[in-house]
């Protein structure tokens, strides 16, 4: 990623011997804030997440205290409640990381696109 933001910056800036036309620079740069946009995404998907899981204090002092002397039937559906809670929980965090790399794959596709695009300008 650094080398082609580096070389991203050396055609933008230009040089002596490489003339490119101003179209082809304003798509190479929407290329590079296309794949800065992308990598910002990436972060944030893999950004790490509460994912609370069964235990926290507020269900263990209930399964202490209310739920400790009922039935084994009553326990267990008890206890398929603060899993499903937890799954819950899980699949919502998941959601969220899911559609920031859905998006960070659109801005990657559209990153592409437009070098393609500039390629295409500096050729005609």
């Amino acid at each position: 990623m650094v080398t082609l933001v580096f070389g991203f910056g050396a055609v933008i800036k230009g040089s002596g011997g490489l003339h490119l036309p101003i179209a082809a620079r304003v798509i190479l740069a929407l290329a590079l804030a296309e794949f800065v946009g992308a990598a910002i995404m990436s972060l944030l998907a893999n950004r790490p997440r509460a994912y609370k899981p069964l235990g926290v204090k507020s269900d263990l002092q209930r399964m202490v205290t209310d739920l400790w002397f009922i039935e084994a039937d009553d326990a267990r559906r008890s206890l398929a409640d603060f899993r499903v809670g937890e799954v819950d929980r899980w699949r919502d965090n998941n959601k969220i990381k899911a559609a920031h790399l859905q998006r960070a794959i659109v801005m990657e596709c559209c990153g592409i696109a437009f070098l393609a695009a500039s390629i295409v300008a500096i050729i005609l």
